[in-house]
């Protein structure tokens, strides 16, 4: 009786369980869950972007979410009656407004190209969205000149434009916190956006 009660499991200590013998000391798995993968963090500093004021990121978020309001990002979509064309529905006086005051170059039919159209986008935001005009360049201030002209920040009827590309900003940063977390709980890759 003695031999058989010395061994059975005696204790638990350093994550194993311990049997005590006359013998040496023997350790038994344990089947618990293996210890989570390490993660590291690298922190990227956000640069500013060629629309003094506002964070390279920032734009970035603003210009999809433009995107995706006008046309759900259509290169070859066609709106206002014909007067608008691409991803970011761009007027022929838009691009004729950039492609006088920038170096561009291009034709207006290029605005069906999505990267281009962008490229339109952004050099429009510089020559209006400065501070000088503006006072303190913002997101807004900017998306509603995009819809209602140089001075579409003033416009009422902007403000509805407006909310919907706030509201596709936010739901767009939620999305990728969510990839994030889900990255950190599975220490695997990031999926691509």
């Amino acid at each position: 009786m003695h031999n058989t009660f010395a061994s059975i499991v005696v204790g638990f200590t350093v994550g194993c369980f311990v049997k005590l013998f006359t013998g040496p000391i023997v350790e038994i798995p344990t089947f618990a869950e293996p210890p989570a993968p390490e993660v590291t963090f690298v922190i990227e500093e956000d640069k500013e972007s060629v629309i003094p004021g506002i964070m390279q990121d920032d734009l970035d978020a603003l210009l999809d979410a433009i995107c995706e309001v006008e046309s759900n990002c259509q290169s070859g979509a066609i709106g206002d009656n014909g007067n608008a064309i691409g991803a970011y529905q761009i007027w022929r006086i838009y691009w004729t407004d950039v492609n006088q005051r920038s170096n561009l170059g291009g034709k207006y039919e290029d605005c069906f190209n999505k990267e281009y159209a962008r490229q339109v986008v952004i050099e429009w935001l510089k020559i209006y969205a400065t501070e000088r005009r503006l006072g303190v360049v913002t997101l807004e201030k900017m998306a509603r000149m995009h819809n209602g002209g140089p001075n579409g920040h003033k416009k009422e009827a902007t403000k509805k434009y407006w909310a919907k590309v706030w509201e596709v900003i936010v739901r767009k940063r939620k999305e990728k916190v969510q990839r994030f977390l889900q990255h950190v709980h599975n220490a695997g890759p990031i999926p691509p956006k």
